[in-house]
Parts: structure tokens; C-alpha cells; sequence
């Protein structure tokens, strides 16, 4: 069999082939609507196929000018001069006396002036205190004294006196609280009361 097969010219089984085809072909025929949903589905399918097919060729065009866009990139980079940063640590050694003196007064300047501050701190205690009860409220605070003062405080000040821990954070409306004033008057400090406010 196989023989025979190679002896026929392959040209004529094609001839062959193709008239076998035409054959069956013209007995089965295929209505008019049966082309045209086949021609449709071909169409949709086409348009369909087109579109991911231009998709795929803009997102290939995209990644390319990416890669040669980080490409161009690093090679500038690596044309630039590198700048070194360096770093000097200075120290002062000294033989002389004259420093070590200055630092000793520096010092004992400092000792002074801390001295006359806890010597002022306490004397304003003494003499510029008053026990209050706090009531807080929106645009600042109020305190109001046993003899009906009311004193107003605006958050701005309650604000910097906490920035200057001059303020108890943990404090609330209804706390018994003394304001510490300077010798002008103002306020300079607001702490919690040790005892309740008893008028």
C-alpha cells in the first residue's frame, strides 16, 4: 500500500483531495443566516482580537522607552563626579592656666545666677500666689478665686505655658489650682493645688 502511495504524484492526492471537498461542500450547503452569524462572530472576534493586539503592541512600546529611559538615566548618574564629604573633628588642647581660670568663673557665675533664681522663685511663691478653681473652657481658661474673681486666660497663653512646662498637662475643669504672677502681674505658672480650695 505504502507503495502505491509513492508511486502517485503528490500534486494529484491534492487535486484529489480538493474535488473530495468540493463534493461535500455543494451537498452540504449552509443557509443564508447561518453565513451571516458565522461572518458576525468572525467580525466580533476580529475586533476583539485587534484591540488586544494594539493593546500588546503599545504596552511592548511603553516597556521599551521605560528600559531606555532607566538605561539613560543610570549611565548619567554614573557620568557624574562623586563628591566626597570630608570630615574634621577639632579639639582644643591647652597648657595655659588663663582657660581653665575663665572656666572656673563661667562656672561659678552659673552657680550665682541658678542660686538667685530659686531665691526669686521662692519669694514670688511667698508673695504672688492665689489658689483658684479651674474651669476650662473652648477659647481658654477660666480660674476663679474665693473672693469671686474670675481670671480669663487665653489658650495661646495656656498653650506657651505648656510649651514652658510652666502648666500640669494632667489638670482639668474643677481642680483646685494655684497661679503663680511676677512682680508685673502676669501669670508665669498654673500648678495643681496640694489641698482642695477652701473659701
Amino acid at each position: 500500500m505504502t507503495k502505491q502511495h509513492e508511486d502517485v504524484p503528490k500534486s494529484h492526492i491534492e487535486s484529489q483531495m480538493s474535488e473530495l471537498y468540493q463534493q461535500r461542500k455543494s451537498k452540504h450547503r449552509a443557509n443564508s443566516s447561518m453565513k451571516r452569524g458565522v461572518l458576525k462572530n468572525l467580525e466580533h472576534s476580529g475586533s476583539w482580537f485587534t484591540a488586544m493586539n494594539r493593546i500588546q503592541h503599545v504596552a511592548i512600546a511603553a516597556g521599551t522607552v521605560l528600559l531606555i529611559s532607566l538605561i539613560a538615566i543610570q549611565l548619567h548618574q554614573i557620568r557624574q563626579p562623586v563628591t566626597q564629604i570630608t570630615q574634621a573633628t577639632i579639639e582644643l588642647h591647652s597648657i595655659s592656666s588663663q582657660d581653665s581660670n575663665e572656666d572656673n568663673a563661667l562656672g561659678q557665675r552659673y552657680a550665682q545666677h541658678y542660686q538667685d533664681y530659686l531665691k526669686q522663685k521662692a519669694l514670688l511663691a511667698s508673695h504672688h500666689q492665689k489658689s483658684a478653681i479651674l474651669s476650662q473652657f473652648d477659647e481658654g481658661w477660666e480660674l476663679v478665686t474665693c473672693k469671686q474673681e474670675l481670671v480669663k486666660i487665653s489658650q495661646e497663653l495656656v498653650d506657651t505655658l505648656k510649651k514652658m512646662d510652666a502648666v500640669n498637662a494632667s489638670l482639668k475643669t474643677g481642680d483646685s489650682v494655684k497661679i503663680t504672677f511676677n512682680v508685673s502681674g502676669l501669670i508665669v505658672g498654673i500648678e495643681p493645688s496640694p489641698a482642695p480650695l477652701q473659701c
